[in-house]
């Protein structure tokens, strides 16, 4: 069992549009914030957060532009993952964490998906 800090989690469906939004107490208002542009930012890119951190690694400036034009609705930075059809293919929304380190967000995040068995 992870002792994690509190954490907010965010669930969108394929189009970006929030579905759940749920903080522990404790968690920041910006945690949560956080937790869903990072469900955001997968299936408006098609990709994990982690993807997206490591795709623009050599342009980082190109991340930086990509958050002020979404007006903050993306997040380069592990702790979103895709939930996909079992076969891997349509994309059926995205799962966000924050709150805890951005490793610990994406491993809790994949953890739900299986769980869910997306």
């Amino acid at each position: 069992r992870l002792k994690l800090r509190p954490v907010a989690v965010a669930v969108v469906d394929a189009a970006g549009q929030q579905v759940v939004l749920k903080r522990q107490d404790g968690c920041t208002k910006a945690s949560a914030a956080i937790a869903l542009a990072k469900a955001k930012s997968c299936t408006n890119l098609g990709m994990s957060t982690r993807d997206l951190r490591d795709k623009y690694v050599e342009r980082p400036m190109q991340n930086i532009a990509m958050v002020v034009i979404t007006g903050g609705e993306i997040a380069p930075f592990p702790g979103g993952v895709l939930c996909r059809e079992v076969d891997g293919g349509v994309i059926l929304g995205a799962i966000g964490m924050a709150g805890a380190f951005g490793e610990q967000d994406e491993h809790c995040c994949i953890v739900g998906t299986k769980a869910v068995r997306f």
